[in-house]
């Protein structure tokens, strides 16, 4: 079955275009036939677009080489997989059955709404705000459709409220899945986009529900079958691109901004609905609130959505501009300015608190002999053995060049020694820079933090450090002296 469904893959992959062609030609004369057929020819036709759609998705992503596993797939599947339960079920003679397929009909645009969101979120290669803009877009525009069109007819018709509001669920999520798809073909880089078949799919899907929500006798009923299978068909000829898969993996998101023009459309969109139940009430029709409650809802909730977002990225920014001026941008360590803080706070506690003055040997050759990147690498891996030495209450920052210092927080002696083996084990180790392995020596002062204040017991633990450099050379890994 593997060996089948393989070479099946590779036998769509070759003549994927032939295949889509073809496809989309035997459906389009379906279509085409479609109202010259007796009832029951009609009934068959419909079915056999359905069920060849899900058939056509399941082999494109079979053939697909990019290994598709998506959620939108998925969801897409299960989607298709309802509605063709669902006019399954719709043959069954009796009441419960027609009330059961309409359940499941309901469901299964539930669930492929949530996959064309899904196929939108997971490819947003231009900023997520435009997407979000245009959602609301569609949004608004629906719910203006459906309050001003399609609520009309459907009270003149004496539809059910249920009736009216699934009519006002599908137009609205599918209005506003329609622009957020159309902002990410907007962004997309190929011009030519399985995307344009998506975007006409949303269009033939929500045609197909308008002319079913104004339908007012048996003979409407055509247009509404007609305009389902043409958005079934672009569904499954964008499931058999394999393209598709490819263009739908996750993007990278960029940074969102809101302008004082998009503060001031978000405002308007956000008002769009309530306004437009307000001229139907002062224009003496009788109020529908499932428009206020849904339209209004889900515009709502994308707007705060994207404020969260924003936000969010904020907050980051910020965040990322405090470590920028408290640590130091090679090593990741906290800078000189930052230790002095968090130095004098220690010495505010009166805590036995000891000071490292740290300063490498020799760095100067290896800068000479191989290379200021092969310097900065070196720093680098010293900094993160001298972050693995120390305690997680312990603050190890960088001074600059190659000098390093270290806050042992409360340290007894016992502790200092056993940090000071633990960097001197580390640093004996040979570090690998630029392919070749460089013995790391290091001075290190030790001074007890006393009353004395911040600035002062600096200089007492450099005059130790370069007592400790004084000393005669030893092997890799540290030379201390006390002070």
């Amino acid at each position: 079955m593997g060996l089948v469904a393989s070479r099946l893959g590779s036998w769509v992959r070759e003549r994927n275009l032939a295949i889509r062609w073809t496809y989309g030609l035997c459906s389009l004369v379906l279509i085409a036939a479609y109202p010259l057929l007796p009832e029951l020819g009609r009934l068959g036709v419909h079915r056999l677009v359905f069920l060849t759609c899900l058939a056509a998705i399941v082999v494109g992503a079979r053939a697909s080489s990019s290994g598709a596993h998506q959620r939108w797939l998925f969801l897409l599947v299960a989607g298709l997989v309802i509605a063709n339960v669902s006019l399954m079920v719709e043959l069954v003679p009796g009441e419960r059955a027609f009330v059961f397929s309409g359940v499941l009909n309901a469901a299964g645009n539930v669930v492929l709404f949530a996959a064309a969101m899904a196929a939108v979120f997971t490819r947003v290669p231009a900023e997520l705000g435009g997407v979000a803009d245009l959602a609301i877009v569609g949004l608004a525009v629906g719910g203006l459709v459906w309050n001003f069109a399609v609520l009309p007819r459907q009270e003149a018709a004496d539809r059910s409220i249920a009736s009216e509001i699934e009519a006002l669920l599908v137009v609205v999520a599918l209005a506003g899945v329609l622009g957020a798809l159309v902002r990410v073909r907007q962004a997309s880089e190929s011009r030519r986009t399985p995307l344009w078949v998506l975007v006409a799919a949303l269009i033939f899907a929500l045609a197909s529900h308008i002319v079913d929500a104004l339908a007012g006798n048996p003979v409407e009923y055509a247009p509404v079958s007609i305009t389902s299978m043409a958005a079934v068909t672009c569904v499954a000829l964008f499931g058999l691109d394999t393209t598709t898969y490819r263009l739908l993996r996750p993007g990278p998101a960029q940074g969102d901004s809101l302008s004082r023009g998009r503060l001031w459309f978000m405002g308007v969109a956000v008002a769009t609905i309530p306004v437009a139940v307000g001229v139907s009430d002062l224009a003496g029709r009788q109020v529908n609130g499932a428009l206020l409650i849904v339209g209004g809802g889900l515009v709502t909730a994308i707007v705060m959505a994207r404020i969260h977002r924003l936000s969010t990225e904020r907050l980051s920014a910020e965040q990322a501009l405090r470590d920028l001026a408290s640590h130091d941008p090679l090593t990741g360590l906290v800078n000189r300015r930052e230790f002095m803080a968090r130095l004098a706070d220690a010495r505010s506690r009166s805590l036995e608190d000891v000071i490292l003055f740290c300063d490498l040997d020799r760095f100067k050759d290896v800068n000479d002999r191989l290379g200021h990147a092969a310097g900065d690498q070196l720093l680098v891996e010293v900094a993160n053995r001298l972050q693995a030495s120390v305690r997680g209450t312990d603050t190890v920052a960088r001074l600059g060049g190659d000098e390093f210092i270290i806050l042992l927080s409360n340290a007894g002696r016992d502790e200092v020694s056993a940090i000071l083996r633990r960097a001197s084990d580390l640093l004996a180790q040979p570090i690998v820079v630029t392919g070749q392995p460089v013995a790391v020596c290091m001075s290190i002062g030790v001074v007890l933090a006393d009353a004395l204040e911040p600035e002062e017991l600096l200089k007492r633990a450099d005059r130790a450090m370069y007592d400790a450099k004084q000393s005669e050379p030893r092997q890799p890994g540290v030379r201390i002296t006390a002070g």
